[in-house]
């Protein structure tokens, strides 16, 4: 029998690799490592980008919270903002239930801010006001006439879009209290002649 009828007969029928190249064994173990891999990356990036995802609506949820009784707090105090949120919390406290701001109509278009939380929060329930204040960064202004800014702080957010609605919101509302008209104050009163 010839040498290579030999290596048939021991090989099952199957001629040797030559030599250097791996074997039949070695590239079934490799493939099916290489799947097993495949699949375990699969997955931790799954379970990765869900708590990333989860993360983010609780990002998004305090934003909105925070900005929709920043909203109800300043209809309570004639229009003006809280400077800290000491002031913030210790007014909303106070208060028995702040009211709700009223709707306002942009020229040609949806309302300025939410006309109510349900519609401020797409449905959610609200975040607890301290624990939305913990999540959120608030850079609170100097004075009462100027809106606060509610900032992700590095968080992710389920868009870029909330971040925006929640300071134009604010935006809106400040420029509703400044066209608005006030009563004389008792010193600008003049008195008759």
């Amino acid at each position: 029998m010839s040498e290579h009828g030999a290596t048939s007969a021991r090989n099952g029928g199957h001629a040797a690799p030559p030599a250097g190249i791996p074997g039949p064994v070695f590239v079934r173990w490799f493939g099916a490592f290489f799947v097993l891999l495949s699949i375990g990356t699969f997955l931790w990036g799954w379970m990765v980008a869900g708590g990333v995802k989860r993360e983010a609506a609780l990002t998004d949820n305090a934003m909105r919270t925070v900005a929709w009784e920043l909203l109800r707090w300043s209809a309570g105090h004639d229009g003006a903002f809280p400077r800290s949120e000491t002031e913030f919390l210790d007014g909303m406290r106070d208060a028995m239930e702040p009211p709700a701001p009223p709707p306002v109509s942009k020229p040609g278009g949806p309302t300025a801010w939410p006309p109510d939380a349900k519609t401020a929060l797409l449905g959610r329930p609200p975040a607890l006001l301290p624990e939305a204040l913990a999540r959120v960064r608030v850079d609170w202004p100097p004075r009462s006439d100027v809106a606060p800014d509610i900032l992700a702080d590095g968080k992710p957010t389920l868009t870029k879009a909330t971040s925006e609605d929640v300071r134009e919101w604010l935006r809106a509302w400040l420029d509703a209290q400044r066209l608005r008209p006030r009563a004389p104050s008792p010193s600008s009163a003049r008195l008759p002649s």
